[in-house]
């Protein structure tokens, strides 16, 4: 029996799927943003920009691995004059929990 061939075209599409998400991710990442902070949470909860930015979130867990979905939380800011620590303190409150969700992926 011989191996599957490898679907090039699937992987690109995935890769260039998840480009796009993060791409909106970091648009939506800075709507969200007011004065270089992050709104109370109640305010969050009723913002239509922090949901889509929870769903996308939640795609980008689901086409990554723990880990991989660690290390896109770590480079996330695109931006050089964005510090990462505070950037990575925001998204650890903004998508917590998402990193162990679907630990065994």
């Amino acid at each position: 029996m011989t191996a599957a061939p490898y679907d090039f075209r699937a992987r690109f599409a995935e890769s260039h799927d998840l480009s796009l998400l993060l791409a909106r991710a970091r648009l939506l990442y800075q709507q969200i943003l007011r004065a270089g902070e992050l709104p109370a949470d109640r305010e969050l909860a009723r913002s239509p920009a922090y949901r889509e930015f929870l769903m996308l979130g939640l795609r980008i867990r689901a086409a990554l691995s723990a880990e991989a979905f660690r290390r896109m939380v770590d480079g996330f800011a695109g931006n050089p004059d964005e510090p990462r620590a505070k950037t990575r303190r925001h998204l650890d409150h903004l998508w917590a929990g998402l990193a162990d969700q679907w630990s065994s992926v």
